[in-house]
């Protein structure tokens, strides 16, 4: 690979200096490092004389102030957006650097930084908002980039207890200069990732006319973003176009519920008997790569060694996600320990009466509700995963979201249209795409979207109100179970093999999604389509930017 084209915009001298020596500490050509000058006028000024080729990702580094006061000086912030005059602009080029920078030894925030024309101290900081940092150049030096890869990279100078105007200035000014100097050979690998492949991923997103808004609000740990960002950039790095993101595993297919809707029980009952034995799922998950792991049937509860099956997962920090109908889950909380690394997924398909006429048994609803909330008292995180059908209206949707995220309080939600099973027992009630874009444009109208803790990309829930297209890419969400890896995804079953590798190397990809294979036709589910928005934000040139952005 040839060196990589990497331009840094740094408004200070000091700040100029420091990212130099930390650029030139790596032996590494084709970077340059320029001053701007300090400020919104000296910003703009020096963003309208950048000329730099399309090859170059552009990247601004230097310090800023604080705004949370969970920051400290020598804290890195990675903008997540930017808050400036015009409005929030997205930077969805900078998700690998998280990941980057945790691994030098770096305490990183991925999170908004504010635009401001001065300092903000005392009073004004404590009454800013919406906003980790601060500072006076970022906002104006956007533009700078066009359409190439864009990332802002500062590092905490002053905080809440650590003011510019303190006696504390000199030692805090050592600790940002050497946060910021470990900080700049990781902007080389991130420009090197940018240009590695174009597109570097199937299933870019075809704009259709998405509308301006910022970034929902998705409670994601720090933990784990860094984590996924460090998997994506390692791949990308590699070279490896198709590999996990999250394995569903599915060590029985036995249930102790019959959901309308699921087509995963009707099973033989020699295979329902089947127990997949705990070193079977590590040995799966381990060979896959994948970071994080969806445990699924079936009815994972009812599995005896659910409890050593999750702890060993978690020894190996994979994010484990548990997934349950929640009729056995107060009874086993005891076997399972509160961990960053881990969260239960607790179906809900609608409030009481629409959620008990799904799974064909009264007082469910109920159960799963006290089981959340018994859950969330003893310290877990708890995320519900709710498909919509038909039947459902934009009402039912809000009010069902509005329940969960308002009045159970739990920390994400997942949302998915439901997939026509073949084998599903009611087959009259499977959403069509234009009635699931329909669906969800006017349920999430009125700053809903944005209001909800969602957990999904942007991209994706652009994708489900058709503001967005994207190709399918079932291989990042692949599905283990006692039958082995099942081809092509977790929705359909058109045969088994016995590895990742294989699965990967054997299936025919082109063969299946929208067009090309008629179960596809109206699929919008999360474990095709996901992966895709993700790939997408943090891998397309110009596409992806232009789908967070274009108005």
């Amino acid at each position: 690979m040839s060196a990589p084209s990497l331009l840094v915009l740094a408004p200070l001298r000091t700040e100029a200096r420091v990212v130099r020596r930390g650029l030139r500490g790596t032996g590494a050509a084709g970077w340059s490092v320029r001053r701007t000058g300090m400020g919104p006028h000296r910003s703009r000024r020096a963003a309208a004389s950048v000329r730099a080729g399309p090859d170059v990702a552009v990247a601004v580094a230097g310090f800023c102030g604080a705004l949370d006061p969970r920051l400290q000086v020598g804290d890195v912030v990675v903008a997540s957006r930017l808050d400036g005059p015009s409005g929030a602009l997205p930077c969805p080029w900078a998700e690998p650097l998280p990941a980057a920078l945790a691994e030098r030894g770096l305490r990183v925030w991925h999170a908004p930084i504010a635009a401001a024309p001065r300092p903000v101290l005392g009073g004004a900081r404590a009454a800013a908002a919406g906003a980790a940092a601060v500072d006076m150049e970022s906002a104006w030096l956007a533009p700078a980039a066009g359409d190439r890869p864009f990332a802002v990279v500062r590092v905490v100078l002053d905080a809440p207890g650590a003011e510019l105007l303190r006696p504390t200035l000199p030692r805090a000014l050592r600790t940002a200069t050497r946060a910021l100097a470990t900080a700049a050979p990781a902007l080389l690998d991130w420009a090197a990732a940018c240009h590695a492949r174009s597109p570097p991923y199937p299933g870019a997103p075809v704009p259709h006319s998405p509308s301006p808004r910022d970034e929902p609000t998705v409670p994601v740990p720090l933990r784990q973003s860094v984590r996924i960002g460090a998997h994506l950039l390692r791949q990308r790095l590699r070279g490896t176009t198709k590999f996990p993101l999250l394995v569903e595993l599915e060590p029985l297919y036995a249930c102790n519920l019959a959901c309308n809707g699921c087509g995963k029980i009707q099973q033989p009952p020699h295979v329902l008997k089947q127990r997949m034995p705990v070193q079977q799922a590590l040995d799966a998950v381990e060979e896959s790569g994948s970071p994080m792991v969806s445990i699924a049937g079936g009815e994972p509860l009812i599995h005896p060694e659910i409890g050593e099956m999750v702890r060993q997962l978690l020894a190996r920090k994979r994010f484990v996600y548990l997934c349950t109908n929640a009729l056995l889950m107060k009874k086993k909380l005891d076997q399972f320990t509160p961990s960053p690394y881990f969260a239960w997924v607790v179906h809900i398909d609608g409030l009481r009466e629409r959620h008990d006429a799904s799974v064909s048994k009264e007082g469910v609803f109920d159960e799963a509700v006290a089981a959340i909330r018994e859950a969330r008292a003893r310290g877990f995180r708890v995320t519900t995963n709710t498909t919509f059908f038909d039947t459902d209206t934009p009402a039912t949707v809000r009010e069902v979201l509005d329940f969960l995220n308002d009045d159970v309080g739990v920390d994400q939600m997942m949302i998915s249209p439901g997939y026509a099973y073949e084998k599903a027992p009611d087959q009259d009630h499977f959403l069509g795409r234009k009635a699931t874009t329909a669906l969800f444009r006017e349920a999430f109208a009125g700053g809903n979207r944005r209001r909800w803790r969602l957990n999904h990309s942007p991209l994706f829930l652009d994708f489900l109100e058709g503001r967005v297209d994207f190709g399918c890419t079932a291989w990042a969400i692949p599905s283990y179970s006692v039958l082995g890896w099942q081809r092509p995804c977790y929705l359909m079953a058109d045969g088994y093999v016995s590895t990742y590798r294989e699965l990967v190397e054997t299936t025919d990809w082109d063969s299946y999604g929208a067009g090309r294979d008629p179960r596809c036709a109206n699929c919008m589910a999360h474990c095709g389509y996901e992966p895709s928005a993700v790939f997408a934000t943090v891998g397309s040139l110009r596409q992806s930017l232009r789908a967070l952005t274009s108005a």
